[in-house]
């Protein structure tokens, strides 16, 4: 079998058996987004972006790197959530604000 061959087996291999992290992300993922949304529309506290990244790590049981990507996407144009400047106690920090407030839903 030459090298070639054997790099389109292994790439069959791949795409026909999910990695472990595959399968891990597509279970964490979700309950990350799922905790977002709960956490951001909870109308006594808001969400800053140390809880979002580190809090989040904690809640769902993954890495704060796992989560900070996570948050990245969900905050992208094309995400559910906005990353917004707001001044708080003198300093500027980050709030992660859902897109979707409750008057939009019903």
């Amino acid at each position: 079998m030459s090298v070639r061959e054997r790099e389109r087996e292994r790439e069959r291999e791949w795409i026909g058996a999910g990695s472990p992290e595959i399968e891990i992300n597509q279970d964490a993922e979700p309950r990350y987004r799922h905790w977002l949304k709960d956490r951001t529309k909870r109308t006594s506290r808001p969400l800053y972006l140390q809880e979002a990244v580190y809090g989040g790590a904690e809640a769902i049981g993954i890495s704060p790197i796992t989560s900070r990507r996570y948050l990245a996407k969900a905050t992208s144009p094309q995400g559910d959530f906005l990353l917004v400047a707001v001044k708080e106690a003198g300093r500027t920090m980050k709030q992660i604000v859902w897109k979707h407030p409750p008057e939009a839903s019903q």
